[in-house]
């Protein structure tokens, strides 16, 4: 719930759009974007579960982007993803990226964009394994990514890709180091 609260504040601050000096928006193409879409999640982990390095988690994710000046911007991500593997385990995810967003590629014309992302994650997770128990921790690592929006001005269809570097603590005295890539396709509004 806090994390929630966390994005739509962000959101809120993220929410008036870049204006010339003349009170007219500086572009075609809106000046700030809020998405919602699926999210897809691949962990590379260090301690296999059953047999299997590689976990993946679906669920649906939040991305919101504002245009700080030129071809800079600030983005805010939000996902949260579950998912099983073999031997009856599971795990839930829920992440929050904040990052700075750099302008690759833009078309005033089709309404389209490609940018680069890096900036901080933190995350929140928890495993349930059967037999040995529940882990939970909350960590914070580096996040780089790239993405692009393409539609008229007041929508868009969007994908973010991600990936994260964090250690996460399963229990006490034991840390494992993650690599979380993930994807967040959907639909946005410009404004």
């Amino acid at each position: 719930m806090r994390l929630m609260l966390i994005v739509v504040v962000s959101i809120s601050l993220l929410a008036t759009p870049a204006m010339a000096t003349d009170g007219t928006q500086t572009s075609k193409t809106k000046r700030f974007s809020v998405g919602i879409g699926y999210a897809g999640t691949a962990i590379d982990v260090d301690f296999k579960r059953a047999g299997d390095d590689l976990l993946t988690l679906g669920g649906w994710g939040l991305r919101a982007r504002g245009v700080v000046k030129g071809p800079w911007a600030l983005q805010v991500r939000y996902l949260s993803d579950d998912g099983d593997y073999r031997g009856g385990g599971k795990i839930f995810l829920d992440q929050l990226d904040l990052q700075a967003s750099f302008k690759l590629l833009e078309s005033d014309r089709k309404y389209f964009q490609v940018y680069a992302t890096l900036g901080l994650s933190r995350l929140d997770f928890e495993e349930r394994i059967p037999l040995t128990g529940t882990f939970s921790d909350r960590a914070f690592g580096a996040a780089v990514g790239v993405g692009l929006e393409y539609g008229p001005p007041r929508y868009a269809l969007f994908v973010d890709f991600s990936a994260t570097f964090v250690d996460v603590r399963l229990s006490l005295g034991v840390t494992e180091t993650w690599t979380i890539v993930n994807t967040i396709g959907g639909f946005a509004f410009r404004f």
